[in-house]
């Protein structure tokens, strides 16, 4: 800090002194005043309130003078402008008037005259001090606090919302001065936030003092000091959650001192009104026949009606916490047992136990599940969660998350696709677990073993018929040069009740593409379904190669080595061939389920770090036999080359006129359907589809209101895979010649 008040002193001087050399040279006075208030304020306003204490002469004109003075009290009153108080995991702490319940940065200021904020800076990131830029004429007075929210709602007039949020596990906030003329920054404050509790805050312990500490929230208020919080160990379980033969009695015991409370409902039992104090064992038993709960509501789908005339199975959840003598709640442990379950799936494959108050999913106005609120995306709609994984009937991983419905089109249907988040704010800020067997790994070969999100997949456009072709397509593609998701086969119980196979996989985000290729994940973007996620300068230089690349001449070389130094090619000719052989009519012909990504400043730590588009393949199911995508339909002839920069059939057509791409091509086509697209390859793994997953298959159509034929759904497959390799090579070579004339 006194680094930067010398730096700004030596400015003051240099521009009192350019002052007086420009007022004897003959240039505009309005061109030399407009210059000395970039250089002195940058590219902030001036109040009414500062024009006029600054006006010394009173003739309603800020000159030279008055500006360099105003520079001057700016710097004064900066210095009585701090971070006072920062919440990064608020319930109750704050409120706003639309009911949310943003983490929120409070500043105090304790200068003697108003200050104008205009252009300030406020970020969780010290490389860009102005995530969040205060708006012209934001005032904040004498021994005043000001509240600004972090979260992605938009400003409104009697709020300040920042395009960021905070991380319950701890992170440093900056506070800045507006931008100079040179775009360099002048940090005024920061603070380091260690990892909090909900609702406690980390505040100076008065306010604008130099210590701080972990406090009783305070937004708008004078800061005061939390009182120590001892929260009681949870409850011990005498039997781990997990499958049963037989039923037993459960004792559940707490510290001595301390009281149990519980609930058999999946809610809170430390909120809960239909929680009860445990004073006996608890009988643990198969509670299939009792009547349905989640698996009767009806409002679900607006394309399929369920209707159950059988209960489905059933387990029963017990979520219990320790209370103190003095009222304070333990965490929550929750625990399934499920009791007398026959079928092999149940130990065959993993099983996943989701739990979550009734109203996150069912509430007419918040329920994520029906489908008058389905269709929501963002945080918003994330409802707080416990999973609970099973292997071979014993608990082998649990964890507290967030959850949200997942998906498109497939939103709709009864059984719909979720995903989990790992958050501070629910439990650990990593899910620490194989979910995928070994299957997800990095460049190197590494397992990846902790994730941010994963999902379960209700199938997609395949949800009613043969719902592994989505699987079975990454599966053959896995290797190329394509980032493809792990996935893996689960049963899953919502809320205790069975609620179908699902398949596991990984998200495509910038989670996945730091672990996956060793990148910083603030360094990432990608473009997925036409919008971009990251930085907008990288999407715009996108937007800009590909439509220069849509009308270049590939057949001169130094176009096809500029679109080499921009895209890997390798990458982009694997997409195409990926999506051609399967067949799938969403990508290249509908321009949907299409994801490309890059670093944003190209480095040397990763050989992913270089700058170059690269891309992915994913949710494929509208293939190999779907509708129209038979196997000898011509897909290669038929991309589509719209005016769109996501028709990429259009670049691919010009790109084959250069002989070492089209080269390149065929040898790469050739050597996919020997090593990725065989018949043989696609038929054996259709078969170990078929024979592990039937039954449950057909057990989640009777649950959902469909029927799976094993035969017909898995023969129209294997028809495509055994027909489709000799048609794809003698479309292929027919594309290469057309365009190679």
């Amino acid at each position: 800090m006194k680094k930067q008040l010398c730096m700004c002193a030596a400015i003051l001087l240099s521009a009192e002194i350019m002052l007086q050399t420009a007022v004897s040279k003959t240039v505009s006075a309005a061109d030399t005043i407009f210059a000395l208030h970039t250089h002195l304020l940058g590219k902030s306003s001036i109040s009414e309130a500062e024009a006029a204490a600054a006006d010394a002469d009173g003739n309603g004109i800020l000159n030279a003078i008055d500006l360099t003075l105003l520079k001057r009290s700016r710097l004064q009153h900066t210095s009585s402008l701090c971070i006072n108080e920062v919440c990064t995991s608020n319930h109750t702490a704050y409120i706003t008037k639309n009911n949310a319940k943003p983490d929120f940065i409070e500043l105090f200021y304790s200068g003697s005259t108003p200050l104008d904020l205009s252009g300030y800076g406020l970020s969780d990131r010290e490389t860009d001090p102005w995530r969040f830029t205060f708006p012209a004429g934001t005032i904040i007075t004498e021994n005043t606090h000001l509240l600004v929210l972090c979260d992605d709602t938009a400003a409104s007039d009697t709020e300040l919302h920042a395009p960021f949020k905070l991380s319950a596990s701890g992170e440093t906030v900056y506070l800045s001065a507006p931008k100079t003329s040179e775009d360099t920054s002048f940090l005024l404050d920061s603070v380091t936030v260690p990892a909090l509790e909900t609702d406690i805050v980390f505040g100076r312990i008065a306010d604008g003092a130099a210590s701080w500490d972990r406090m009783n929230p305070s937004p708008g208020t004078e800061n005061q000091l939390a009182p120590p919080l001892t929260i009681p160990e949870i409850p011990v379980f005498s039997r781990n959650a997990g499958f049963y033969d037989d039923a037993f009695s459960l004792v559940l015991t707490a510290p001595e001192g301390c009281t149990i409370r519980y609930t058999t409902d999946c809610s809170d039992p430390c909120t809960s009104e239909t929680a009860v104090k445990y004073t006996e064992p608890i009988t643990i038993y198969n509670n299939t026949a009792e009547p349905n709960r989640e698996s009767a509501v009806q409002k679900i789908s607006d394309v399929a009606r369920v209707s159950l005339r059988d209960p489905v199975e059933k387990g029963m959840i017990i979520r219990a916490v320790t209370v103190s003598p003095d009222g304070i709640c333990s965490r929550v442990i929750t625990n399934g047992y499920y009791i007398g379950k026959t079928a092999p799936y149940y130990h065959d494959l993993r099983v996943l136990s989701v739990t979550t108050d009734y109203p996150n999913l069912f509430d007419a106005e918040s329920g994520i599940y029906l489908y008058d609120n389905c269709l929501n995306k963002g945080r918003e709609w994330e409802r707080p969660a416990h999973i609970q994984v099973y292997e071979d009937g014993a608990a082998s991983y649990a964890e507290d998350v967030g959850v949200r419905i997942a998906g498109g089109f497939s939103r709709h249907y009864p059984q719909k696709s979720m995903t989990f988040y790992a958050r501070n704010v629910y439990g650990a800020s990593k899910m620490k677990y194989d979910f995928f067997d070994g299957a997800a790994r990095d460049c190197y070969g590494k397992k990846i073993k902790e994730f941010d999100t994963v999902t379960i997949r209700n199938g997609g456009e395949s949800y009613d018929n043969a719902r592994f072709r989505d699987d079975l397509n990454v599966w053959l593609a896995s290797g190329m040069a394509l980032s493809v998701q792990a996935k893996n086969d689960y049963v899953v119980f919502l809320n205790g009740e069975f609620w179908g196979y699902y398949s596991m996989q990984e998200k495509l985000d910038d989670a996945y593409f730091s672990s996956h290729y060793h990148l910083d994940k603030d360094n990432i973007t990608y473009i997925k379904n036409c919008e971009c996620e990251g930085d907008t300068k990288t999407y715009m230089y996108f937007l800009n190669m590909i439509s220069w690349a849509a009308e270049a001449d590939f057949t001169d070389p130094k176009n096809y080595q500029n679109f080499c130094a921009q895209v890997d090619v390798q990458s982009f000719i694997d997409f195409i061939i990926a999506e051609s052989c399967i067949c799938n009519s969403d990508s290249l012909i509908n321009i949907n389920n299409q994801q490309l990504w890059r670093v944003n400043v190209p480095d040397d730590s990763s050989p992913y770090a270089d700058g170059k588009w690269r891309f992915s393949l994913f949710d494929t199911e509208y293939s190999s036999g779907y509708g129209t995508m038979q196997y000898n339909y011509n897909y290669l002839a038929n991309m589509n080359q719209q005016s769109n920069p996501f028709a990429f059939g259009g670049v691919f057509y010009r790109l084959l006129a250069n002989p070492d791409f089209a080269a390149l091509f065929r040898a790469s086509y050739v050597d996919a359907l020997e090593q990725h697209f065989s018949a043989e390859r696609a038929v054996a793994k259709i078969d170990d589809y078929l024979d592990r997953l039937s039954d449950v298959y057909t057990a989640t159509g009777a649950r959902f209101g469909y029927t799976f034929d094993r035969d017909r759904q898995g023969n129209l497959v294997k028809q495509f895979w055994e027909r489709r390799g000799d048609y794809a090579l003698r479309q292929a070579d027919a594309i290469i010649a057309k365009y190679q004339q």
